[in-house]
């Protein structure tokens, strides 16, 4: 509760919901839990939970609090006595009591139910120090709202609607009472602002980042593209030379491609090699065609460290209809003299081949890496600028009370 000490005090004057209030007094409140609505907070039965609670009047004669944990910070306004009306027509409990409260027979979401005592008390609060110390109160929900209710000995009830604040809000709230015109004050919530204004610029870096890296995916572009008949007699060859990267430290595509009538398959042993003719992959690919679609294609990707002139060599392995099994061959085929083996080479049907290669345009572990480091950045920009707003609410000079 500390952190609220600088904003939260009495004699502090502020504005909330374009109303004018000020601080008369507070009281320390224990609040002991009996029932909860929410099985997950089960633990919580038994225990007694401190409270701070600001008593506020404001321009207009309505009483306000502003309730402090540890954790958060919450806003109280108390109802007037047509609200109260309204809201108990809204439950169907016009004849309001906590038994049948408890026993669920209004339309009502229970949060917590107990009893409290008042502690400790300063200002405007002592007297309800003296007169109503002890109560027991609810806390419930009617259609997504929170609200509140005080029952003290006598039978006399006070209802509340409940609102959250984040603390950071607290500065703008209490904007008079800080002396937000202070310089030093001044300086702090400007270094903060600024640290807020970097988180964000952070944030949309990351976003052009990214953004940037998916436009650039889509520009894939087309560098090398040759087209070459091949026999498809066992062992036939061909090469595709001049395949030429442009940059280093780039992505690149050799896409391979054949075209195949129906029902018909071919195994091509594929090798890429450098200029030193060293290998530098190879891989065995079959191409089929089962649904009239002529071409196939094959990609391999490559990440060259430097300008390199690479070609590829396409090797005939086998060649045939889909499901037929080759025919063993005879001592005699394997003598076969070298014009034989040409003419059956001849006589093979061809097929064309392409091969294309492809330049990437995005690296992605970069650009990936890029974004994060923005979105890190932004965190911990954001992060610094609530470090700072608590260093003016825990050393503001400007407190008057």
């Amino acid at each position: 509760m500390k952190l609220y000490q600088k904003v939260l005090f009495i004699g502090a004057r502020g504005e909330y919901q374009n109303m004018p209030f000020e601080i008369l007094g507070n009281g320390q409140v224990g609040y002991t839990i009996k029932q909860v609505g929410d099985p997950n907070n089960y633990d919580d039965v038994g225990q007694t939970f401190p409270a701070v609670e600001y008593y506020c009047l404001a321009n207009n004669g309505q009483t306000w609090y502003f309730a402090v944990n540890d954790e958060e910070v919450y806003y109280c306004r108390q109802l007037q006595t047509e609200e109260i009306v309204e809201l108990k027509t809204k439950m169907e409990a016009e004849d309001f009591s906590i038994q049948s409260f408890l026993e669920g027979k209004y339309k009502t979401s229970l949060v917590e139910s107990g009893s409290g005592i008042l502690n400790k008390a300063e200002g405007r609060a002592m007297k309800d120090s003296r007169e109503f110390a002890k109560f027991e109160y609810l806390d419930f929900k009617v259609d997504g709202k929170s609200y509140s209710v005080d029952i003290f000995p006598d039978g006399y009830e006070e209802w509340f609607e409940t609102i959250w604040i984040p603390n950071n809000k607290l500065t703008k709230i209490f904007k008079d009472s800080l002396r937000l015109q202070n310089r030093e004050v001044a300086k702090i919530f400007e270094t903060a602002n600024l640290w807020k204004n970097i988180g964000i610029i952070c944030f949309v870096a990351a976003g052009l980042i990214f953004g940037t890296a998916v436009v650039l995916a889509t520009q894939v572009k087309e560098i090398y593209n040759q087209q070459k008949e091949i026999s498809t007699a066992k062992n036939s060859e061909i090469v595709f030379e001049n395949i030429q990267t442009q940059e280093i430290n780039k992505i690149y595509s050799l896409e391979t491609e054949s075209s195949l009538t129906s029902n018909r398959g071919i195994s091509l042993n594929l090798t890429l090699l450098n200029e030193q003719n060293e290998i530098v992959s190879s891989s065995i690919q079959e191409f089929t065609n089962t649904s009239d679609e002529i071409k196939q294609k094959y990609s391999t990707d490559f990440y060259p460290d430097k300008k390199e002139k690479f070609k590829l060599l396409v090797k005939v392995n086998d060649y045939g209809a889909i499901g037929a099994t080759e025919n063993s061959s005879s001592s005699s085929e394997t003598t076969q003299n070298d014009s034989e083996e040409v003419e059956k080479t001849d006589n093979s049907p061809k097929i064309t081949i392409s091969t294309k290669l492809f330049k990437d345009s995005v690296i992605w572990l970069n650009w990936i890496f890029s974004a994060i480091v923005a979105i890190l950045a932004g965190i911990g920009a954001l992060v610094y600028k609530v470090v700072i707003e608590r260093k003016a609410w825990l050393e503001n000079p400007g407190k008057t009370g």
